[in-house]
């Protein structure tokens, strides 16, 4: 007998804690191929960052670059933040952020308030989450 899946999603629909598993890879995947898509790079960045945003249900979204003569990070792409982050430059090892790429590991902070990591850019911001 022949079987055949229109996609994967028909079986990890079936199997508890796949269907969340299955939208984590395709958003992925979609993301890595946004890169390809785009000539210029800013424009890349600002699709990924929309793509992150949405598969996240963030308020905001921001894209940091490391400019290594000065050991800062520059907010290079951003939504949903104020404007005073346009072209705003931290510290590496400040803030989260700066503490991500200080030690190349992702970090998770579901409650600001009750970080000592925390530098606030944004009065709103309830959670962060950052990856090198």
């Amino acid at each position: 007998m022949d079987r055949k899946y229109s996609s994967s999603k028909t079986v990890q629909d079936t199997i508890p804690g796949k269907r969340e598993e299955g939208r984590a890879i395709d958003a992925l995947y979609r993301i890595s191929t946004l890169s390809g898509k785009h000539l210029n790079p800013v424009r890349a960045l600002e699709a990924i960052l929309d793509e992150v945003m949405q598969v996240f249900s963030a308020n905001s979204v921001s894209i940091s670059l490391l400019n290594a003569s000065s050991d800062t990070l520059l907010i290079e792409v951003q939504r949903g933040l104020p404007e005073k982050s346009r072209g705003f430059e931290l510290p590496v090892g400040v803030g989260i952020t700066g503490w991500v790429a200080a030690h190349g590991q992702p970090l998770l902070c579901p409650d600001v308030s009750q970080s000592e990591k925390y530098f606030q850019l944004d009065e709103r911001v309830n959670a962060e989450m950052a990856a090198p």
